[in-house]
């Protein structure tokens, strides 16, 4: 990692994202960029005089982080919108990462229409961290979504490039509708005969993504994506839950997927989202 940004609202949940930024900038001697977009609609003054404060106050606080560790950081307040500024001030910053706090409930709202956060996870090249715990401790367990998708590769690249000493885990659910009936020979047993397939089709997809270490790492596991997913966690405790931005290969190249989707609106823990190379 060369070059992070952290974008802030000034709220206590973003203070977690500037705290978790801090640590991983120091970690790998990366340059943090601290952004934040003031509502580019407010009169001239207003907006100006929001701009000086929130400034003044992201210096103070960035400074207070970084009291000891000596990270190269600025600060960058313009006006905008943060869906399509965030991504735009990460491209100029040549950013590896952007990291986010949560975003704020808002339960009609985000009924019928996409939180900011998820607008710049669906526009942005750049992999995003949504930090949802206190960055009190470093990342030691990272639990890895694998669904044989480019994406999911690149999430299990992106895992061990940012956290070499982490403890990965992976997992990958196999959903069998209707098992009884489904099998070769109809009978419910028969679930071993599609577990066993998507081991293969593991140690397949692993091979051809040049990831030696995935493979025995990754549990494959009957169940619904959710189900396995939490079965996991509540095994494992792990600090970071990592995905890929979308499983199908080559269709809706803004799309997000409806599982990552799912887990950005109530993540379990924090959370790191990657998305395919491009071809």
């Amino acid at each position: 990692m060369k070059s992070i940004l952290v974008a802030s609202d000034l709220s206590p949940r973003a203070d977690r994202a500037l705290r978790r930024a801090f640590d991983l900038a120091a970690e790998h001697g990366a340059r943090l960029t601290v952004a934040s977009i003031v509502d580019q609609d407010l009169p001239d003054d207003l907006r100006e005089g929001f701009a000086a404060d929130i400034r003044a106050r992201l210096e103070r606080f960035a400074a207070s982080i970084d009291a000891r560790r000596g990270v190269a950081h600025e600060i960058q307040v313009e006006p905008g919108d943060p869906s399509a500024d965030i991504p735009r001030l990460a491209a100029e910053a040549e950013a590896d990462l952007i990291i986010l706090g949560r975003h704020r409930d808002r339960p009609f709202m985000d009924l019928i229409r996409e939180t900011t956060m998820e607008r710049i996870v669906r526009f942005s090249p750049v992999p995003v961290l949504l930090v949802r715990e206190p960055s009190d401790h470093p990342y030691k367990k990272v639990l890895l979504a694998v669904d044989f998708s480019p994406a999911s590769a690149e999430a299990a690249r992106l895992t061990e490039r940012l956290l070499p000493k982490a403890q990965i885990s992976g997992f990958h659910a196999v959903h069998i509708a209707f098992q009884g009936l489904v099998g070769p020979n109809g009978h419910a047993a028969d679930a071993r005969f599609y577990l066993g397939a998507a081991r293969r089709e593991l140690e397949s997809w692993a091979r051809s993504e040049a990831l030696p270490h995935i493979e025995e790492q990754t549990h494959v596991l009957e169940g619904g994506v959710h189900q396995v997913m939490h079965r996991r966690i509540r095994d494992l405790s792990p600090d970071l839950l990592a995905v890929g931005a979308h499983g199908r290969s080559g269709a809706a190249p803004f799309a997000v997927g409806s599982f990552a989707n799912d887990l950005m609106r109530d993540p379990p823990c924090d959370l790191l989202i990657a998305r395919a190379r491009p071809a």
